[in-house]
């Protein structure tokens, strides 16, 4: 596995890693909200080749509101496909209380 994402991963929001598989895996921390979900979906679009197969961890989201639903939604679309394999509580009630977690592939 090669790390793709910022070379000091521990104060980014984003960890972008490339399997071995040619998928890639993405950790993201922290708030994804209207304050910082445009600069996460910057670093996934210029880690993450279009087309790409995408999971997510999102395991370590402290909170999410609509502006991290439209990010996932966004990336969903530039990649072949998208899971979500881990998700905090945080970030699982908004998934599933938005119906999108079938829609965006939400592992249980």
């Amino acid at each position: 596995m090669e790390n793709v994402g910022p070379e000091n991963a521990t104060s980014s929001p984003v960890d972008v890693v490339s399997q071995n598989d040619g998928a890639y895996r993405a950790s993201l921390r922290g708030d994804i909200d209207m304050s910082t979900s445009e600069r996460i979906g910057a670093m996934l679009a210029a880690d993450v080749p279009p087309g790409s197969n995408l999971i997510l961890d999102l395991s370590d989201v402290d909170f999410m509101d609509s502006s991290g639903i439209a990010l996932l939604i966004n990336t969903s679309r530039r990649v072949s496909s998208l899971t979500i394999q881990a998700a905090s509580p945080a970030a699982r009630l908004v998934i599933e209380t938005t119906g999108l977690a079938e829609v965006l592939g939400m592992a249980s």
